[in-house]
């Protein structure tokens, strides 16, 4: 019970930002994206964001 909880709050989090940023790619990512294409796939080199406060 409580782990759903804690995922139910991490969600809530989440949609919380995406209302109050907008979310963009920052310049200072150093490569591309890449993919590791295993089990679950993941990002190589990870990403850079840059949040942006919504008005």
């Amino acid at each position: 019970m409580g782990h759903k909880f804690a995922l139910q709050q991490v969600k809530l989090a989440v949609v919380e930002l995406y209302r109050r940023y907008l979310f963009r790619h920052s310049p200072a990512m150093e490569s591309l994206i890449e993919f590791d294409f295993d089990l679950v796939l993941a990002l190589r080199h990870g990403v850079k964001l840059r949040a942006i406060r919504r008005g």
